[in-house]
């Protein structure tokens, strides 16, 4: 599975770069970075779906400027494609743009529509707030990143 984190609060490039090497691990194919003067999210890549560029996060929707990190698997991904958003242009193969576009249009609701295991923060640039959600079917997607709130938590 990919890896996740992210840092609400005061940061440093120092940070950014002890969570890529933390997070290693979790996905050999690419680590991304999403940096505000507030916050930032990091993923750590495992492609799974969509073997092309456009499978990277943390993934930015270009109407609202909200942004996802996101790991595990929403099993109904297509159908919800299908059924919602089969008129709008999509710019991957991936459940986590599909996510982005469910949160769009239901708000928090959209979690009432998608079934799978999943960790996911999205945050609303709008309403400037951070959501995190996550459901544990066999394997929490998180349970590994304890380790990494203990580490930042004890060097502060």
């Amino acid at each position: 599975m990919c890896g996740i984190a992210g840092i609400i609060g005061n940061y440093n490039r120092e940070d950014q770069i002890s969570f890529k090497e933390l997070m290693s691990h979790r996905g050999p194919d690419g680590f991304g970075t999403y940096a505000s003067e507030n916050f930032c999210f990091m993923h750590s890549l495992l492609k799974i779906m969509d073997l092309s560029e456009s499978s990277k996060q943390p993934m930015i929707d270009q109407t609202n400027g909200n942004v996802v990190i996101f790991n595990g698997s929403i099993f109904n991904y297509k159908e919800l494609k299908k059924t919602f958003f089969s008129d709008e242009k999509f710019f991957s193969n991936t459940d986590t743009e599909v996510l982005l576009h469910m949160y769009r249009k239901f708000g928090l609701s959209f979690l009432e529509y998608i079934k799978g295991m999943y960790a996911i923060v999205i945050f609303d640039k709008k309403k400037i707030k951070f959501l995190y959600f996550e459901i544990d079917l066999v394997l929490s997607p998180f349970s590994s990143f304890i380790i990494l709130i203990l580490w930042f938590l004890h060097r502060k």
